[in-house]
């Protein structure tokens, strides 16, 4: 047994064809699908991308191993499943972007390791009152660019090189690879956009009477990120063709990957799992790129195919990304350390567990939030409690786009109670928020020393001068 996961980045749930009744082309995932499993309510356990892969590789909670939000990426000190593959004699290497800290042992050898710098985004640590994202930053990630046919992802040849080369070596592995796609910027080759004419691209969805009555902590992202004023149609349209374009460009390099694996005749003996860090709001709630737990930023795509996997089926148990750690040990007849959190996803694609009894958690501390976030999914509901704020509650069966909150419904109290009592059992929430606040705080001190001279010139950069001098005494920047 082998395993390769290959892990997009920004990928909402049903940016995936099986996944969008055909909306969205993914020839490659959806035979990827077709043998082998679907798990439909998988989730990122924190919505943003330092916190989601750090909680994946080492099967804990962020909150657990500090990994809070982007400014403070995990540093290690805790063993990942990669140690204990390697601990078994099992090669475990990783290729692409990581997002953990530089020079940390997260176990893992390879070929490119995408590090992330602590403080690279300020932003997160300016949280209470949130600073709003300015200037360059919003066009940059808005801009549009159709590149060349023939423009080639830097990650993939060395995917496909490392796939070859494993075929004359005996020794069981597994390969990490994560790939950039569909994250913005919002390019892609103009074939790809081709695919997506306009009479096919779905209009957002948004509560009725939209923007009136939106949750507090919508109108905290939404101003965040500056989207407040919205956009208008064709804008909307020309973004999520070019983010379904970019998804599409993605499942042809993945395509190629699997090709590489077959063509070296390990296709029977590998194990593939393909997911995402996180999804992407798309302009779902008037909201756009991640930081919530709608379905639209914390859902995300799970296949899985390989030996011992039956085709064609699919998992409804709700699931997440914490599993991810538990599930390659697994794979390997490893059995999990008890700091592990999630629980292997085999026995569910193999028949062997139903699933009933399955829920998945989830906690948020990121830079379009004023106060902590954590989340519960479990049969079709989902409970999002917010320290400090009103709590949310939505009938997924019903509603799955979201767009009744049933907070405070007289007939649901005992649903919105029994959910609150189950997160509770698992987190201390008011003091994870404190934690959070605290150690991003000291962080903020220490990324402001190492910054020096530079500090008020980086700083006025990213935050405009008017929001500087109205930060400048709050931050003690």
């Amino acid at each position: 047994m082998n395993v390769l996961v290959i892990e997009s980045d920004q990928q909402r749930w049903n940016a995936l064809g099986v996944n969008s009744k055909g909306l969205v082309k993914t020839p490659n995932l959806d035979a990827l699908a077709a043998r082998g499993i679907n798990f439909t309510n998988a989730y990122a356990n924190t919505p943003v991308c330092c916190p989601s892969r750090a909680s994946q590789i080492t099967g804990r909670w962020c909150h657990d191993i500090n990994a809070f939000c982007n400014a403070t990426p995990w540093e290690g000190g805790v063993k990942t499943y990669a140690h204990h593959l390697a601990d078994n004699g099992i090669i475990a290497d990783a290729i692409g972007k990581m997002d953990l800290a530089p020079n940390c042992d997260h176990g893992f050898g390879g070929f490119k390791h995408g590090s992330r710098e602590p403080g690279a985004d300020p932003y997160e640590f300016m949280r209470d009152p949130i600073a709003q994202r300015v200037g360059g930053y919003r066009e940059e990630v808005f801009k549009v660019n159709i590149v060349p046919e023939d423009w080639k992802d830097g990650s993939v040849d060395p995917v496909k090189e490392w796939v070859r080369e494993r075929a004359t070596d005996a020794t069981p592995w597994h390969l990490y690879y994560t790939n950039i796609l569909p994250h913005p910027p919002y390019e892609a080759p103009q074939s790809y956009c081709d695919l997506y004419p306009d009479d096919i691209i779905p209009e957002p969805a948004l509560p009725e009477g939209f923007p009136e009555g939106i949750h507090t902590l919508d109108e905290a992202h939404r101003y965040h990120w500056k989207v407040e004023e919205g956009f208008s149609p064709e804008f909307i349209r020309e973004h999520r063709r070019l983010y379904y374009a970019m998804t599409s460009w993605l499942d042809a390099f993945v395509g190629e990957i699997l090709q590489a694996l077959e063509e070296s005749g390990q296709a029977q003996d590998t194990l593939v799992v393909f997911t995402s860090d996180h999804g992407e709001h798309l302009g779902d709630h008037g909201m756009w790129s991640k930081g919530s737990f709608y379905d639209a930023a914390a859902r995300v795509p799970l296949v899985m195919a390989g030996p011992g996997v039956p085709q064609g089926c699919t998992v409804d148990a709700p699931v997440s990304l914490i599993d991810m750690a538990s599930t390659v040990l697994d794979a390997f007849e490893i059995e999990a350390p008890d700091t592990f959190e999630g629980r292997s996803l085999l026995p569910l694609a193999r028949g062997d567990e139903d699933g009933a009894d399955r829920y998945v958690l989830g906690s948020y501390h990121g830079h379009d939030t004023n106060t902590g976030q954590f989340m519960i999914r479990k049969d079709q509901w989902k409970y999002i409690y917010a320290v400090g704020k009103d709590a949310r509650l939505f009938n997924l069966e019903d509603d799955p786009g979201e767009l009744k909150d049933l907070h405070g419904d007289a007939g649901l109290v005992e649903v919105e109670c029994e959910l609150e009592t189950l997160l509770r059992e698992h987190f201390d929430m008011e003091e994870i928020d404190s934690a959070a606040r605290i150690y991003q705080r000291e962080r903020f001190q220490e990324w402001k020393e190492i910054v020096g001279s530079e500090l008020e010139t980086r700083l006025r950069a990213e935050l405009g001068d008017n929001q500087y001098e109205h930060l400048k005494p709050i931050y003690g920047i």
